[in-house]
């Protein structure tokens, strides 16, 4: 998409766009230099033919200080793009997976974590964006959630799957936050297992399995401890009302890496 890979300087901040890291639908992610601060991993994420959203309220994202939520620092227009300058990460939650899926202690400590952030993004009332595992980033082994609050710097694509949402995400047109539990859950499935209780080609397979879980609840067939068994299958239902609820998730762990 991009042919100049010339870097670009934005106050103390160089985004070297010969130094990709990652890309998507939606943008890029290139290394980046903070000249005041050398030491410090940045990373700038670009939003291709786009401007700053008035409803974007970055002021809030600067300030917020979570070691299990990605830390964004500054945001830029150029040109016709946007670049938001992020922490950077050592990989994502798929790049470890598919090495070697979760065992049961790892499926609660990310558990954990992510209730940690999640709380935040809570109290401060900000969205998250696509829950999969490729958006839970890992520095020094810590997980930490991504593409909260951004929601409005991204455009909807006609026909963009996303195999990790929830059914109210096809029938609703307002969704609640219950609708993170079932991709949650579809996230911890996938890394217990490394890959979803379904087979996904496109979103008729999601939709059939929607269809299949709405008339039988989901049950875990596969070997499995039986706590998770029990906390996957009260994440993955059909119906929102009949989820756990995220209050309920955060009384069932206690400070041991185990479920009570």
């Amino acid at each position: 998409m991009i042919k100049d890979k010339s870097p670009i300087q934005k106050g103390n901040y160089i985004i070297l766009r010969d130094k990709l890291i990652g890309k998507g639908r939606h943008s890029f992610i290139y290394d980046c230099i903070n000249e005041l601060d050398k030491q410090t991993p940045f990373c700038a994420k670009i939003f291709f033919n786009t401007t700053i959203p008035r409803t974007l309220q970055f002021d809030k994202l600067k300030n917020i200080n979570n070691t299990n939520l990605l830390k964004y620092y500054e945001i830029f227009e150029h040109n016709k793009d946007v670049i938001i300058i992020m922490e950077k990460c050592d990989c994502n939650l798929k790049n470890i997976i598919d090495k070697q899926p979760l065992s049961e202690l790892d499926t609660y400590q990310l558990l954990r974590q992510f209730l940690s952030g999640y709380q935040t993004l809570i109290d401060v009332d900000l969205d998250l964006r696509e829950l999969k595992p490729a958006n839970i980033l890992v520095k020094n082994n810590v997980y930490k959630i991504s593409n909260y609050g951004i929601s409005s710097l991204y455009k909807v694509v006609e026909g963009e799957t996303k195999p990790f949402s929830a059914p109210e995400i096809f029938y609703e047109k307002e969704q609640t936050r219950i609708k993170d539990i079932f991709s949650l859950g579809l996230v911890l499935y996938f890394g217990f297992y490394n890959q979803l209780p379904y087979t996904y080609r496109s979103a008729v397979d999601q939709v059939a399995f929607f269809r299949q879980i709405k008339s039988i609840n989901f049950e875990i067939k596969k070997e499995i401890p039986l706590n998770l068994k029990q906390l996957l299958q009260s994440m993955i239902i059909y119906d929102p009302s009949q989820r756990i609820k995220i209050e309920e998730l955060q009384l069932q762990f206690n400070m041991e890496n185990k479920v009570i």
